[in-house]
């Protein structure tokens, strides 16, 4: 009786070579994958960076977020008070303290900020999406001046602004 041959034993040249080169390939490829991970979690990690330094930046060009005191506590309106060293507001309560103050802040920020202009009217910190802040930041980078800022914003919408950063 002959011996059948087995045949995961028996291999010809060419699929021993076929073989090897299939699990090299496989090698390479896994450790292709591997460098290419760790690459894309480092460039994941510096954009994120990155974009915190532009919203951070961004919010340098935003006014200030108005207050909104109808939801403070007479305690905390009277710290405000007492940070804008506002004078005769000690006996009031609360109600009329929310008054005080707020005729208080309106005042002050008329004072110190003269009239918005339209740009800043429109800018509030609600109303602004990610993009706009952006926006800003990219204008400033660019130094375009107020002026030519303000050019374009009275500019009517169908004629051509004719300025350059």
């Amino acid at each position: 009786m002959t011996r059948k041959a087995d045949p995961s034993t028996s291999r010809t040249p060419i699929s021993d070579g076929l073989a090897s080169d299939l699990q090299a390939l496989g090698s390479l490829l896994g450790s292709h994958m591997r460098g290419l991970d760790e690459h894309l979690g480092r460039q994941h990690e510096r954009l994120s960076l990155r974009e915190d330094q532009l919203i951070a930046e961004s919010r340098e060009l935003l006014p200030p977020a108005p207050l909104e005191l109808d939801h403070l506590s007479k305690e905390q309106l009277q710290g405000l008070c007492r940070q804008h060293k506002l004078k005769g507001w000690s006996k009031l309560r609360r109600d009329p303290l929310l008054a005080f103050v707020a005729a208080a802040l309106a005042q002050a920020s008329a004072h110190s900020s003269g009239s918005p202009t339209p740009l800043e009217a429109s800018l509030s910190p609600a109303a602004i999406s990610r993009i706009e802040r952006l926006l800003l930041l990219l204008l400033q980078h660019l130094a375009v001046s107020p002026e030519q800022i303000q050019e374009a914003w009275d500019a009517p919408l169908d004629s051509p602004v004719g300025w350059t950063p």
